[in-house]
């Protein structure tokens, strides 16, 4: 009588019932698995972009420092280049003056 009542059309639609509901849960669990790894996997892609951003702000000081110390290395091998130009053109001046008086000198020396 027992074997009977568990293969009535009853129980195996409470069976089918069961199957399925634990078939539903299993499904809901695997979709709430799934959502916290995505979770997760966003969380990771933004602490990479976050860190690759970090790392490019980096870089881009540093390379706008090494610009700065080029640009001010350029401005101070423009004001040595000034400087021996200055010097050269003194320079000429005083050889013109010293040539000019060496001149009037000689001039001077003849006329005596």
């Amino acid at each position: 009588a027992h074997h009977s009542l568990v293969s009535t059309p009853a129980w195996d639609e409470i069976r089918e019932g069961r199957d399925l509901q634990s078939a539903a849960e299993e499904q809901r669990v695997r979709e709430l698995r799934m959502q916290e790894l995505e979770v997760a996997a966003m969380r990771k892609t933004n602490e990479h972009v976050a860190e690759l951003r970090r790392i490019g702000e980096e870089s881009a000081t540093k390379v706008n420092r090494y610009a700065n110390q080029v640009s001010q290395r350029s401005a101070e091998y423009q004001d040595l280049v000034d400087g021996v130009n200055q010097l050269k053109s003194d320079a000429r001046d005083t050889e013109g003056e010293f040539i000019a008086g060496w001149l009037r000198f000689r001039g001077d020396a003849k006329g005596a």
